[in-house]
């Protein structure tokens, strides 16, 4: 079976327990990422609950990599993971691989923390183009049947360090991928494939499978609560667990309102993580979001997991003035960086 990862940061943490279990794994990935892999592979470092981290595990010789530019459309892919932020798609030689996959029907796995277009259709059963509006480059996903496509909510904490010869993976917050089942039984069973070896104990970092759509979004509670707050009231960056535990009865209050918006959306109580388990949680996210560093840093593509939710609140008539709010502020330092 032939694995594609989008990606290689998110990409190299699922690549390296696809590695573990047998599988063969191409990760696509910028210039300077492939030229490392292919000579020297990439490195896992994961730390315990007290942050303190394991001896690295190498993978040399074991990955495939490839540039978008160089990717080879002769071969045959059995799924593909997506795990680079929607912002990035936009790029021509990935608009390319994006039709590709898309048009040749490669079940696919979306890490990005908003969900492709194609499964929100799914979950609201509807195609109303007001969704488009809170993303970047929604005509992609015109490619894809939403039979082939699911989410995954990327719940493990990682960042990329980059040295002169080796990329290293560090896993800062140990939690499983959740992934919400394909609709169609042959990619059911392509992904219980996968997903059959991934139930040892001992595996730091697991992939779940539910059929329920609203698996995989349990983590919209803690994108709004935590990842799409990192900044202070001067739009200083702060970290994930002071934008939740500087006003805990604040963040109770947006955490709690976006389960009920999944509930009316028709999410179970066994979809859905209480606001208490998330706010021990945050305790060990001692980093900003990848969001706020990238409005920070004036990025244009960013990736609104905000203004979706806030267009799906409104959709369900459940309209929301906590989501609002964070709309209008990340639009408002959005603004000021550009």
């Amino acid at each position: 079976m032939n694995i594609l990862v989008l990606g290689a940061s998110y990409g190299l943490l699922v690549a390296s327990i696809l590695l573990e279990k047998g599988f063969k794994c191409t990760i696509v990935c910028n210039e300077d990422e492939d030229e490392k892999l292919k000579k020297n592979g990439f490195a896992l470092n994961i730390a315990d609950k007290n942050l303190f981290y394991s001896p690295q595990i190498f993978f040399e010789n074991k990955v495939l990599s490839s540039t978008p530019r160089n990717f080879d459309y002769n071969k045959k892919y059995d799924l593909c993971f997506l795990t680079i932020q929607e912002g990035q798609l936009g790029q021509n030689e990935i608009l390319k691989l994006m039709e590709f996959i898309g048009s040749s029907k490669i079940p696919l796995i979306s890490l990005m923390n908003i969900p492709p277009l194609s499964f929100v259709h799914k979950i609201t059963r509807s195609i109303d183009t007001i969704f488009s509006k809170a993303y970047n480059f929604p005509d992609i996903w015109k490619e894809f049947d939403q039979h082939y496509v699911t989410h995954a909510s990327s719940d493990p904490q990682v960042y990329k360090k980059l040295d002169t010869k080796l990329i290293t993976i560090v896993v800062r917050h140990l939690a499983d991928f959740k992934i919400s089942n394909f609709s169609l039984v042959n990619e059911v069973d392509t992904l219980k494939i996968i997903t059959s070896s991934f139930l040892k104990k001992s595996d730091p970092v697991k992939f779940r499978v539910n059929n329920s759509n609203f698996f995989s979004l349990s983590k919209w509670s803690m994108l709004l609560t935590g990842n799409y707050r990192c900044f202070d009231n001067n739009g200083k960056i702060i970290s994930i667990r002071d934008a939740v535990r500087n006003d805990e009865n604040k963040s109770s209050k947006i955490y709690n309102s976006i389960n009920q918006l999944l509930s009316k959306m028709g999410a179970s109580r066994a979809d859905l993580v209480p606001f208490y388990m998330y706010l021990k949680a945050s305790l060990f996210l001692d980093a900003p979001s990848s969001f706020a560093r990238a409005l920070g840093n004036g990025v244009k593509n960013l990736e609104r997991t905000d203004k979706l939710l806030s267009i799906i609140s409104n959709f369900y008539e459940e309209s929301n003035l906590y989501i609002d709010e964070i709309v209008q502020f990340n639009n408002k330092l959005k603004d000021i960086k550009n």
